[in-house]
């Protein structure tokens, strides 16, 4: 399907582009949906193509046989899937988070609208500063912090990028798993299980298989900075 320059109207990365690049970068462009934990492409397939976000969550995924991490989330309107040119592969699997729709082009292409286009250029790079710096947090936060502060940090990252306001809290909308939890944060599923159950228990959190409220940010505050003690610890 032929993307429409409306789709994209709203999107901060295009933000500075005018009418008339939209619709360049539209018709050159095809829509693509995901269904729930399908992958956009495999660690190692050739990088021919770039991504963005129209709607949905997507998860960065490396690993080998002995675990996976998570090397980022992506939400609507962030862009995916490029690298140096001289990497010709991809380094890590792209997979849905809940249905989601991309926008997709050609990887020569893109780079000649890079090239051609500097508020494109420009709305692309703020994508990848954002993302190198949320990548130097957690670099920071492994370093530096226990497991449940760790764990806090995250939640509070991901209510802030994908949080709901609910009658109870605020929900990270989209479906994440306790697994996809500790591969977020580089420890394991029964160390996140056994933290999340103790919020729980302290009425922090509500979960479920694949959803999380959280219902005292301010509490999930202290926890991460160290004003409160975690027992959980």
């Amino acid at each position: 399907m032929t993307l429409r320059a409306a789709l994209m109207d709203r999107l901060t990365v295009f933000a500075s582009l005018s009418d008339g690049q939209l619709a360049t970068i539209a018709e050159t462009g095809e829509e693509r949906h995901l269904r729930p934990d399908q992958p956009a492409f495999f660690e190692g397939d050739p990088a021919r193509e770039y991504f963005l976000v129209l709607s949905g969550h997507i998860k960065l995924v490396r690993g080998d046989g002995s675990g996976s991490v998570i090397l980022a989330l992506i939400h609507e309107g962030e862009l995916f899937g490029v690298g140096p040119s001289h990497v010709t592969r991809r380094i890590a699997t792209a997979v849905s988070l809940g249905e989601t729709r991309l926008a997709v082009w050609p990887m020569d292409v893109w780079r000649r609208f890079l090239d051609e286009m500097p508020g494109l250029a420009r709305g692309a790079l703020h994508v990848i500063e954002t993302r190198l710096a949320d990548t130097q947090n957690r670099l920071v936060a492994t370093a530096s912090l226990d497991v449940p502060r760790r764990l806090a940090h995250a939640v509070l990252n991901l209510i802030d990028r994908a949080g709901r306001q609910e009658a109870d809290g605020v929900r990270v909308d989209f479906p994440l798993s306790r697994r996809d939890l500790a591969a977020l944060i580089g420890t394991t599923l029964h160390n996140v299980s056994r933290i999340l159950t103790g919020w729980e228990r302290d009425g922090l959190v509500e979960g479920g298989r694949r959803t999380l409220l959280v219902r005292d940010i301010e509490a999930l505050m202290r926890r991460a900075t160290g004003d409160a003690p975690d027992p959980t610890r």
